[in-house]
């Protein structure tokens, strides 16, 4: 039997550079989590349930809809940290923000950890700002729910 030693950024860098067929082959061969980052695995609340092993269905409990945005952004967050876990007053840990400006319309921003945010909550924190951006820009209906409970 053959044993060959590969780098890891060596197959990442093939598959992102592959065709539809060499990725396909390199998911086979090698474990997919390693070849496609975080956020190309989870584009939905139903995704990061499956990153977690956890059912998509929504808990059966009274409560608004911006609760229920509330709970799968927290699980959207857990999934997008990859077992990181985010702590209350700790530095290091980035929150999205977000303006209504005048026109209606909102502004994403990203905040990094600081003493006024101590009473955010962790779990809707990121270990970093790539991971914030993403979460930001692309759960935006959520965050709407969330924060304004519609």
């Amino acid at each position: 039997m053959l044993t060959v030693e590969v780098n890891e950024n060596s197959i990442r860098e093939l598959y992102k550079n592959g065709s539809e067929e060499a990725k396909t082959a390199l998911r086979i061969a090698f474990n997919w989590k390693v070849l496609v980052p975080i956020q190309e695995r989870v584009t939905s609340y139903e995704y990061a349930c499956y990153e977690l092993g956890y059912s998509t269905k929504t808990p059966e409990i009274p409560g608004t809809p911006s609760f229920i945005a509330y709970y799968k952004l927290s699980i959207i967050a857990k999934a997008l940290n990859e077992g990181w876990i985010p702590q209350i007053g700790k530095e290091n840990q980035w929150f999205p923000v977000f303006n209504c400006l005048s026109d209606g319309t909102w502004e994403f921003e990203i905040c990094k950890s600081i003493a006024h945010f101590d009473m955010s909550p962790a779990s809707l924190a990121l270990k970093n700002q790539e991971l914030c951006d993403y979460f930001g820009s692309n759960f935006k209906d959520l965050w709407k729910a969330y924060l304004l409970e519609i």
